[in-house]
């Protein structure tokens, strides 16, 4: 009779451990799917936690190439941008110092919708994103963040943010002239307007117009679209970003 009982604990002890692994393995399934980004539109996906899409010195990187395989990429056009294995939410991120910066060499022209993850680490506060063949720029720029330029002010002509070193996930739709440009922060929108309705001309990390007003900063994650993403798909992107960036620290 023990022998017996022994069998019948035995097996529900196989039970419980099945169902704990169906369970993980359904956890595992829909982190995947939240984790899997919406590519309808995408033209360019930088994700500084997948190091196979940068060609690497040691950890300096020369080429950050499109998570989805296609061509294009960023190149580095000055100094030594480095991966760090722990950055930005605890996961990998692109650090580049004040003499470091890489462009894509593409027209983004309207429509189009940006999204991208970073912050500003102290030292020089320049501008993060921007465009190396217009002036623009997206979140942060002379010693502010929380400002926006698209070849006209959206956001932050005399009411920037002092500066800091937390992380922020910034959001444009920029649908073109004569149509509001909307812009984001942490989920916040900021402003909605037509004063700046131009894309990044040759998209810049770091700094803008070749090199100039560049910034001590860390990239994780940049994300071009060719169209203007829906409200449920921006909060699908965002929610993405944040959950695995912003929301770790």
């Amino acid at each position: 009779m023990r022998i017996q009982n022994r069998d019948y604990r035995t097996r529900d002890i196989l039970k419980h451990v099945a169902l704990a692994l169906a369970v993980a393995a359904g956890l595992t399934a829909g982190r995947a799917q939240a984790e899997a980004p919406l590519t309808n539109g995408l033209t360019l996906h930088l994700d500084a936690s997948e190091p196979g899409t940068m060609t690497l010195s040691g950890s300096t990187v020369s080429e950050w190439r499109d998570l989805q395989g296609s061509s294009a990429m960023a190149t580095v056009r000055s100094g030594t941008p480095t991966l760090v294995a722990s950055g930005i939410g605890g996961i990998p991120t692109v650090h580049f110092n004040n003499s470091a910066w890489m462009n894509d060499g593409v027209n983004h022209t309207a429509p189009c919708t940006i999204l991208y993850v970073s912050r500003e680490t102290g030292g020089s506060n320049g501008r993060v994103l921007g465009g190396s063949s217009n002036n623009w720029l997206m979140g942060y720029h002379g010693g502010q963040r929380n400002r926006f330029y698209f070849e006209g002010w959206v956001y932050g002509d005399g009411n920037g943010s002092t500066p800091d070193t937390s992380p922020h996930l910034y959001v444009a739709t920029i649908p073109g002239s004569g149509q509001n440009s909307t812009i984001w922060a942490e989920g916040t929108q900021l402003a909605a307007n037509q004063n700046g309705t131009q894309g990044p001309n040759n998209l810049e990390l770091n700094g803008y117009g070749n090199g100039n007003e560049l910034s001590d900063c860390d990239i994780s994650e940049v994300l071009v679209y060719n169209r203007i993403l829906t409200g449920d798909e921006l909060n699908r992107v965002g929610g993405r970003l944040r959950a695995f960036a912003i929301d770790r620290q």
